[in-house]
């Protein structure tokens, strides 16, 4: 319904899931093509750039886009050599949206801390439900780190990680404090516990001089 882009070089921008699809088509006789518009030679690559974003945003607006795909598209974008007041512009935050685009990238931070802990195998999906405790965490651990407590905004990350993976609801996990894993512990982490022994394989010898 609407002609890929294409550069006066043949560099196809958008309609690339199509070209592919008419490339599988062709094995099977299938000979014809699709409509491009071709973009003039003036666009540079940071232009190009930008119309990528665009269309993806528009893509957000038409078709179920997951959390971590969304945050991971952004961090890409940035990593493009885009600063936040364009990303912010892109996703059309208008108000504090420089704000926004940082609380998103500190997430994905914590997403990216996780996963690297478990050598990547915990899946991006796994955080798509968790939009709503990821942000919360993300608010402690900022007004923490305002006050000047870097240690306590690292321990409630991690308290509140281990909730999520425990399935506590947003509501349960913005009650954790500082407590809970000792707590937690006192009741259910007994020596013959399956919890235990899955927790015991995440330990580091600490080295005593």
């Amino acid at each position: 319904r609407e002609p890929g882009l294409i550069t006066s070089e043949g560099l196809l921008i958008n309609g690339n899931t199509r070209c592919a699809a008419l490339l599988e088509l062709k094995k099977d006789g299938y000979d014809k093509g699709i409509d491009v518009a071709v973009i003039p030679d003036h666009i540079t690559e940071d232009d190009i750039v930008a119309i990528e974003m665009d269309l993806q945003m528009m893509n957000l607006t038409h078709q179920p886009y997951t959390f971590t795909n969304e945050l991971l598209f952004m961090s890409e974008f940035r990593k493009k050599g885009n600063d936040d007041k364009v990303l912010a512009k892109h996703m059309n935050w208008i108000r504090s949206g420089e704000n926004k685009v940082q609380k998103h990238m500190r997430v994905l931070n914590i997403i990216e801390e996780v996963r690297k802990l478990s050598g990547n195998k915990i899946n991006y999906k796994i955080f798509d439900s968790k939009r709503t405790h990821l942000f919360d965490l993300d608010e402690k651990m900022q007004a923490l780190n305002n006050i000047g407590d870097i240690e306590g905004a690292e321990q409630i990350k991690w308290q509140r990680i281990f909730a999520i993976f425990i399935n506590l609801n947003k509501d349960q996990v913005r009650e954790i404090d500082s407590d809970f894993i000792e707590e937690l512990s006192k009741k259910r982490l007994t020596e013959e516990s399956k919890l235990k022994k899955f927790l015991d394989e995440f330990k580091t010898p600490i080295i005593q001089d």
